[in-house]
């Protein structure tokens, strides 16, 4: 019997770790009433994928989400793109460790 509530903690644990954000996700979250503060703080600590069209946005705000969530809800879509468009510019700029030496004076 222990083994069986330890695998289904083990379970529900790994459920919330998977959790993703989604524009839906906020809305419930609105619906349920809690703060901007918890919603942002959500959104900074979890994984997202949120539509943020013009249409994922509007929608959002005709759903009663603030500019806050809704700005929080852009940046964390951006956050992961940023470094993967920093990475793809960087090997045309990369020079190699020793060049870099060599140009040290």
């Amino acid at each position: 019997m222990l083994a069986v509530a330890a695998l289904s903690l083990f379970s529900a644990t790994s459920l919330t770790a998977q959790e993703v954000l989604t524009n839906e996700s906020l809305v419930a979250l609105k619906k349920a009433g809690l703060s901007d503060s918890i919603i942002i703080s959500k959104i900074r600590s979890s994984q997202t994928k949120f539509d943020v069209s013009t249409k994922g946005i509007i929608g959002l705000k005709n759903a009663g989400l603030s500019d806050q969530v809704i700005e929080a809800a852009v940046n964390a879509g951006s956050a992961t793109t940023a470094p993967a468009a920093a990475a793809a510019a960087a090997p045309g700029r990369q020079r190699h460790p020793a060049a870099a030496r060599e140009t040290i004076v």
